[in-house]
């Protein structure tokens, strides 16, 4: 067994007792157990110390608790895991054994290293723990309202700034395109989460989330494109959107970035539809 060490010496035929090599008194004339005092010629027999189940250190014949990876003999897995799993990212799948980080490992059944199943993992008892401390009131208007709050001041800054520069006439079609901008993003994200996005969100969540980016981003779009250009105005506009798609969706740079551009010819492609005096303004 690797890493375990190894007493030879000779077990006495009589009593069983191992005695110790360097006590034997004679090798070839015969042999005499210390307990018993029987004469004996015994085979070499191996004496193997314990070894952890989750981590294969040594431990000690009495030994409950590993000291290597804290495995526990009475209860059947490591605290140590648990502990790292309730205080680590709740992303993260943790083996309950041996504490084997298996997050990469979506389809896996069993631990690789120990061959424990994670069907009934810390990861997923930990995760309804943090469903049920979603559901405060705190992490309710933190969650839902803050969204919908930021899209309504969104619209009402947007109407505000079309009647103070005598663009009243256009607030229907602005809404109108916040709609389409807010329908491609719905369509882009849920085609980009089937293909390589992994977006940690309930659909209620990021459907409200997506009317926040949807309506901020037309927002800046108008304010920017108003005060320059078009060609000017999108560089910034497209920024502000990755802005929003990170801060809201929780993303990464890089995939916000991704999503942004993807979403812009979507959005083009569907404006296109429009009249065409009724496309850019």
């Amino acid at each position: 067994m690797a890493g375990a060490s190894v007493t030879k010496g000779v077990a006495c035929p009589n009593c069983g007792r191992v005695i110790d090599k360097t006590k034997i008194q004679a090798r070839n004339a015969g042999l005499f157990c210390d307990d018993c005092a029987a004469g004996m010629r015994a085979k070499k027999v191996e004496k193997v110390e314990r070894q952890c189940p989750a981590c294969a250190k040594p431990i000690g014949e009495e030994d409950v608790v590993c000291g290597g990876c804290g495995f526990d003999y009475e209860i059947g897995y490591s605290p140590k895991a648990i502990e790292a799993q309730t205080t680590v990212n709740t992303k993260k799948r943790l083996c309950p054994k041996c504490g084997h980080d298996c997050t990469g490992l979506k389809n896996a059944t069993k631990c690789p290293e120990c061959a424990t199943g994670l069907a009934f993992s810390v990861s997923k008892l930990r995760l309804k723990e943090v469903a049920m401390e979603e559901r405060t009131p705190s992490k309710i208007v933190h969650k839902y309202f803050v969204p919908l709050l930021a899209t309504v001041i969104a619209i009402g800054v947007y109407a505000a700034f079309m009647w103070a520069t005598n663009q009243t006439n256009l607030i229907g079609l602005g809404l109108t395109k916040m709609g389409v901008r807010y329908f491609s993003l719905c369509l882009v994200t849920a085609m980009s989460m089937l293909l390589w996005l992994e977006v940690e969100l309930p659909w209620p969540q990021l459907l409200l989330r997506l009317l926040a980016v949807a309506s901020c981003g037309y927002l800046a779009e108008q304010v920017f494109v108003d005060a320059t250009n078009m060609f000017i105005a999108y560089p910034f506009v497209t920024l502000a959107v990755i802005w929003l798609l990170f801060r809201n969706l929780e993303l990464e740079v890089m995939d916000a970035g991704i999503l942004a551009l993807i979403n812009w010819p979507v959005v083009f492609l569907l404006v296109m539809a429009f009249p065409p005096e009724l496309r850019f303004k």
